[in-house]
C-alpha cells in the first residue's frame, strides 16, 4: 500500500482576487424628499386627489415655498410655527363639514396657493374652493373666515 499524495495547500483562484467595479447602473436610487412626502399626505386625503399632491408641492417648490424637515410650512425660509403638512393638505383636499376652523399656518398656506395660481380642479375643499372664486372676483374676500355662527346673548325675550 502506497501512502497517500501529499495535500495540496489550498489556493484562491485569481480571478476571485482581483477586484472588479461594480457599473453605476446598480446604485438604489434615494427617493426625494418630495416624494416621501406626498406618499404620506396620500394616506391622509381621499383616493381621487392623490394625483395632484406631487404638482402642487413642486408647484409651490418653484415659487419658493417648502416645507421643512418637520414637515411646517417655510415661506422664504421664514418658519410657519406648528403648521403640519398633512393638516394643511387635508384641510385642503377634503369636504368634512365637522371642520370649520383651518389648521395652524393655513392663512399662509391658502395665500401661497393664491400666488401660484393653483387650477381649482386641484382643491376639494367646497368651502375653500368658494373663498377662492370669491376673491379673485373681489379682493375683500382673500381673509379666511371662520363659518361658524356668531353666539348672540339674549337681552329680554323679544330679541
Amino acid at each position: 500500500m502506497q501512502p497517500p499524495p501529499p495535500l495540496k495547500p489550498f489556493e484562491i483562484p485569481p480571478e476571485l482576487l482581483t477586484e472588479t467595479a461594480l457599473p453605476l447602473t446598480n446604485i438604489p436610487e434615494v427617493p426625494l424628499r418630495i416624494n416621501i412626502m406626498a406618499k404620506y399626505i396620500g394616506y391622509a386625503i381621499p383616493k381621487t386627489r392623490k394625483k395632484y399632491i406631487l404638482p402642487i408641492l413642486e408647484t409651490l417648490k418653484d415659487a419658493n415655498y417648502t416645507f421643512n424637515g418637520k414637515n411646517e410650512f417655510e415661506v422664504d425660509g421664514k418658519l410657519e410655527y406648528r403648521s403640519n403638512v398633512l393638516d394643511l393638505f387635508s384641510y385642503m383636499m377634503k369636504i368634512d363639514p365637522r371642520v370649520l376652523t383651518p389648521p395652524t399656518g393655513f392663512a399662509k398656506f391658502y395665500a401661497a396657493l393664491r400666488h401660484v395660481n393653483i387650477p381649482f380642479e386641484w382643491i376639494g375643499n367646497k368651502r375653500l374652493k368658494e373663498q377662492l372664486l370669491l376673491s379673485d372676483a373681489n379682493p375683500a374676500f382673500t381673509k379666511i373666515t371662520l363659518r361658524s355662527p356668531e353666539i348672540k346673548k339674549w337681552k329680554n325675550w323679544t330679541d
